[in-house]
């Protein structure tokens, strides 16, 4: 590699021209501590163990290090003279051009700061995440920039972070989508509902995950609306291999790298609401039997369940209450959240017990009640409780 200046000459302690001072600091401001010679600027950038450029104060491209070249996949001879911003994807130059402005007018300090973290993009058009490191250096009577390039993956920076351990443990389904439709990150759970490892998932297109139909009748479109800046929320019955159709209530976030720049990923963060729904569908066929309407009932499970419900006799439920009460108080207070549509996560948090206790206590529930589904415990608590209720009045 060889350092260069800006017009691609050898570059020494004046290689870079001060013709334009505007950015030149005040007799009163600190200015960064000069490097002896170039040997020695020389000797510390190639030990850097990162991607690293030197540019000057219009962001040009002054010499790279062999980890810049690999990471790019671009010759330092190429590089040099080039702006900083051939390195980035489009959307960012503008903004990126705006901010080695403001920079380079307070190019006046030497110690090391954090720059926006930003996209890199190399030759072949891929693009990556790099955390950036700003520090300026003086070389004789010129002042520049070392940019200090470090690649960091979506995956890396979501287990850095301080959710991570609530992400993984979440019953839900979590994700992140680059602007490519390209999985940077999944959960637990969304490894497991796919069947997949995560790395098998990361860098996988969603379209070659949830496959074509579901994609372009309902993922992309939503995608798309969130890559404008909308918060977007909707409901859809996706298959899994093992579950089946499962219904879905789907978020995305958007999330842009610069305060004011494009969206560059999308949080996707899906919760299973199936139970939820039918739960609602049978509350809603209770009330209507109740009040004496009728409706079109839309299966033989809610037929069955409508049939239950419907008074016997006298239009008690002595077997239902009866029943009940042969649980012991925890139990019924396990069955009471349950009917509530409560996961067996948050039923454990209110009762301030594992959620092994809670599965523990529904499998004594089941085999107690003689059924097999969580929906049926739920009929069996609601027809109890209408019994109850109709003792006390």
């Amino acid at each position: 590699m060889s350092s260069n200046g800006p017009n691609g000459g050898p570059m020494n302690e004046r290689a870079v021209g001060r013709d334009n001072r505007e950015g030149e600091a005040s007799p009163s401001t600190p200015k960064a501590p000069p490097l002896s010679s170039l040997q020695e600027w020389e000797a510390m950038f190639h030990a850097i163990p990162c991607g690293v450029l030197l540019m000057d104060i219009k962001g040009n491209i002054l010499a790279v290090n062999g980890h810049t070249e690999t990471l790019f996949d671009y010759s330092s001879k190429e590089l040099i003279g080039q702006p900083v911003t051939m390195l980035m994807p489009e959307r960012y130059q503008i903004i990126s051009k705006t901010y080695l402005k403001q920079f380079s007018s307070t190019l006046i300090s030497s110690q090391l700061r954090e720059g926006p973290d930003c996209w890199g993009l190399s030759r072949n058009g891929k693009e990556f995440r790099v955390k950036v490191r700003l520090n300026v250096l003086q070389i004789g009577e010129d002042l520049m920039a070392m940019v200090l390039l470090i690649p960091v993956s979506t995956q890396r920076m979501m287990e850095e972070s301080i959710g991570y351990g609530i992400l993984e443990h979440s019953n839900d389904h979590v994700a992140v989508v680059d602007h490519q439709y390209c999985y940077e990150y999944v959960n637990s759970v969304y490894e497991k509902v796919h069947g997949l490892s995560r790395s098998e998932i990361l860098g996988k297109r969603v379209v070659d995950l949830l496959g074509l139909s579901t994609y372009e009748k309902i993922v992309k479109s939503h995608l798309d609306q969130c890559f404008t800046g909308e918060r977007v929320v909707y409901q859809y019955r996706f298959y899994f291999k093992d579950k089946g159709f499962r219904k879905m209530e789907v978020t995305y976030l958007p999330v842009r790298a610069f305060q004011h720049g494009p969206v560059d990923r999308i949080i996707v963060h899906s919760r299973d609401i199936t139970e939820v729904a039918r739960l609602e569908h049978s509350i809603l066929a209770i009330q209507e039997v109740l009040n004496g309407e009728s409706r079109a009932l839309e299966s033989s499970r809610e037929k069955e369940l409508v049939q239950n419900l419907s008074p016997v006799g006298s239009g008690s439920f002595p077997s239902n209450l009866a029943k009940l009460e042969q649980l012991t108080p925890q139990k019924r207070a396990i069955l009471a959240h349950v009917a509530q549509g409560k996961t067996n996560k948050e039923i454990a948090g209110l009762l301030n017990i594992s959620d092994k206790t809670v599965r523990n206590h529904l499998t004594a529930i089941f085999r107690k009640l003689r059924i097999t589904r969580r929906p049926e415990a739920v009929s069996l608590f609601i027809r109890a409780d209408f019994e109850n209720v109709g003792q006390n009045q």
